[in-house]
C-alpha cells in the first residue's frame, strides 16, 4: 500500500487529498496541519485516514507533499535534515 504524507491541509493540500482520494481508494493518506478545524473535516469525510505531526510521519511516507504556505525567512531558518 502507498502512503501519501501531505503537509499543510488548506485549499491545495485539501484538493489534492480529494483528488487522491477520488483516483484510489486504497492510498493512506496522513495529513499535517496545525489547523484542528480542517483537520478534522477532512477525517470526519473519509478524504484522509490520519493526522500526524510532520516529524513523526515522514518516516511512514511513501510520497510527500508540501502544500502548506511557509514565510519568507522559512528558507533562511530551517537547516534540511536528512531522515534515515
Amino acid at each position: 500500500m502507498t502512503t501519501v504524507l501531505i503537509s499543510g491541509l488548506g485549499l491545495i493540500g485539501s484538493s489534492i487529498a480529494r483528488i487522491i482520494r477520488e483516483g484510489d481508494d486504497t492510498i493512506e493518506i496522513i495529513g499535517s496541519d496545525p489547523n484542528d478545524d480542517s483537520s478534522e473535516f477532512l477525517l470526519q469525510h473519509h478524504i484522509i485516514n490520519s493526522r500526524a505531526k510532520f516529524i513523526d510521519a515522514v518516516p511512514n511516507a511513501d510520497i510527500i507533499i508540501l502544500a502548506a504556505r511557509f514565510p519568507s525567512s522559512f528558507s533562511k531558518s530551517v537547516s534540511f535534515q536528512s531522515c534515515h
